[in-house]
C-alpha cells in the first residue's frame, strides 16, 4: 500500500509539473545570431507548442521597420512562416510576442546579420602560401 500511495505522489507531481511547463519558441530561421550571405527568403519560427503570434516585428541596424506583411494569426499553430523582401546588408533584431493556448504570453527577440554576397570580394585575402612565409 505505501508503494501504491508513493506512486500516486510521483504521478501527481509529474502531471502538475508538466501542466505548469509553457510552451516556447524551439527554433528559427534565419537562426540567432546568424551570419548570412545572401538574403534569406523567408523568416519562420517553430515553437515547441501551438501559440498564436500577436506581434511580430524585424528592424535593420535595430531602427528600421522591415514591411514584410506580417498579420497575427486566429489560429494557433506551433510553426509559422512568413515571406520576406529581400533584405541589405547589415544587422537585423526579430521581436515576437505570442500567446500560448492556455492563455500564457511570451515574447522573444533575436539578431542575425546579413554580410551581403559582394563583401566577401571585397575583403582582402591574406596569402597563406609557402611562398609568403619568411625563412
Amino acid at each position: 500500500m505505501k508503494r501504491v500511495k508513493i506512486a500516486a505522489c510521483i504521478l501527481g507531481l509529474a502531471i502538475s509539473a508538466s501542466s505548469w511547463a509553457h510552451v516556447g519558441l524551439k527554433q528559427a530561421s534565419p537562426a540567432q545570431d546568424a551570419m548570412l550571405m545572401q538574403s534569406p527568403s523567408n523568416l519562420s519560427l517553430t515553437f515547441s507548442g501551438k501559440v498564436r503570434v500577436i506581434k511580430l516585428s524585424i528592424n535593420a541596424d535595430n531602427k528600421t521597420p522591415v514591411e514584410f506583411g506580417f498579420k497575427a494569426n486566429a489560429d494557433a499553430e506551433s510553426m509559422y512562416e512568413w515571406p520576406l523582401p529581400t533584405l541589405a546588408a547589415g544587422s537585423y533584431g526579430v521581436n515576437w510576442v505570442a500567446l500560448g493556448e492556455d492563455g500564457h504570453k511570451m515574447s522573444g527577440q533575436y539578431q542575425f546579420t546579413l554580410h551581403g554576397q559582394g563583401m566577401m570580394k571585397d575583403m582582402p585575402m591574406e596569402d597563406t602560401s609557402h611562398n609568403a612565409h619568411k625563412h
